[in-house]
């Protein structure tokens, strides 16, 4: 409610003041009538006050939303790195102060990163303890939620909460994913703020400092427009990137998917009787997937060969290929089709090739470790293993992920071990 004490002490201001005042704002001269023009004066000040506060609520919802498309764009180093492959999207709705509003997803911005779409992205209205629930841990009493995110080809997937709230299945492709908050730590963060924590059974372990992190996750939530800002994965080969990609998010009762640990309980019998409780569902919108751009490194004098010291065991880089997220090694080797074809009804061949595909990991995972990415100027980058091991048909894909991103035009050598391969110029 506007005071009636500001109302009355603007009764002074030039009524022409008050009518440039309004056709700026609302783009339309004001309309008085001569015989009321003390009372259209009144009502023309406070429809001016009343304009401006909204002006004022939207702003603070834009600048949530524009703070962190900039803050994103600055830690991928974006225009630093002529980065390809990146979406910004326009604001098509701004959350404001102190209005009662419906559910809305609102994207920010997503990235191609190769075997998936990373989208950045806002919603609202989230209540400080929703936020709590979901992000913050709380105390024993505080309700747990989670942000279910859905993403498919096909327009259905915005009724994806109510099938599986009625124990149906969804009936096409879709990719799954809780989101997580917007805000990501650097590597430096992780190293300066992590401490040593006792576990339940007495045992230590590292873990980044608690206080520090809430604090940090904290500036991915707005009070004042109860907006709050998330991060996710699409993976792309649950989708169809040459087609609409439908994004949906609904806030889930993170209880109502919760296993109980005590007794033998059968899973999937339990979740036939226990069904997904959905309390909110944020809308559904539509990413554009953008490519990224790349650039290979010359195998055309033949592949680089290693031997695994563990086993002996031969293996070949065939290409490399680098992005402005992550760089690809195409392999294959010795034993590569019995390790990724595991025997079922062979228990003695299955301990055997199990046993194998931990030593050829672990040889992925020595084989990143010890290469690098060289740039034009000398500087180098390592490279480090990732959980993403793609295999089709006797060729391997291993991936390390960059922390931002890098700019691929600068991109000179790739070095593993003592090899060098130059980039294909």
């Amino acid at each position: 409610m506007l005071s009636d004490d500001i109302l009355l002490s603007l009764t002074d201001v030039p009524d022409e003041f008050l009518d440039k005042t309004w056709e700026k704002l609302n783009g339309y001269p004001a309309a008085r009538k001569s015989h009321h023009n003390r009372i259209s004066g009144m009502a023309l000040i406070a429809a001016v006050l009343a304009a401006l506060l909204i002006l004022s609520a939207f702003a603070i919802g834009y600048s949530f939303y524009r703070k962190h498309q900039a803050q994103i764009r600055e830690g991928l180093k974006i225009d630093e790195n002529n980065v390809s492959g990146y979406v910004e999207y326009d604001e098509e709705y701004i959350p404001q102060i102190g209005t009662e509003e419906s559910a809305n997803i609102q994207l920010i911005s997503s990235i191609d990163c190769g075997e998936y779409i990373k989208v950045y992205f806002c919603v609202s209205p989230v209540s400080p303890e929703m936020f709590e629930g979901a992000f913050t841990g709380g105390d024993v009493n505080t309700k747990s939620y989670l942000l279910q995110c859905f993403a498919s080809n096909d327009k259905r997937i915005e009724e994806a909460f109510e099938m599986e709230m009625q124990g149906e299945e969804i009936p096409f492709n879709y990719a799954d994913f809780y989101a997580s908050t917007g805000i990501s730590l650097s590597e430096d963060e992780i190293q300066e703020y992590s401490k040593e924590y006792m576990g339940d059974y007495g045992e230590i372990y590292i873990d980044l400092d608690k206080d520090y992190y809430l604090n940090k996750i904290s500036d991915s939530y707005d009070k004042e427009t109860k907006s709050l800002f998330l991060q996710g994965t699409i993976r792309k080969s649950a989708v169809d990137t040459a087609k609409p990609i439908y994004f949906t998010v609904g806030l889930l009762d993170a209880k109502s998917v919760l296993v109980p640990l005590e007794g033998n309980i059968d899973i999937d019998e339990w979740r036939k009787d226990h069904r997904p409780i959905y309390l909110e569902n944020y809308g559904t919108t539509i990413i554009s997937d953008t490519q990224a751009d790349s650039r290979s490194f010359n195998f055309s004098n033949g592949f680089v060969e290693l031997t695994n010291p563990t086993n002996a065991g031969i293996l070949k880089i065939m290409s490399a290929t680098v992005y402005p997220t992550y760089v690809e090694l195409k392999i294959t080797h010795d034993d590569i089709q019995s390790i990724n074809n595991l025997p079922e009804n062979d228990t003695d061949a299955f301990r055997e090739n199990f046993e194998k595909r931990q030593e050829w990991t672990d040889f992925y995972d020595a084989i990143l470790q010890n290469s690098e990415i060289i740039f034009a100027d000398g500087e180098s980058l390592k490279l480090s293993p990732s959980d993403s091991v793609p295999y089709d048909n006797g060729i391997l894909a291993l991936r390390s992920y960059f922390l931002s991103t890098i700019d691929i035009s600068k991109v000179d050598k790739l070095k593993i071990y003592n090899f060098e391969v130059s980039i294909m110029r």
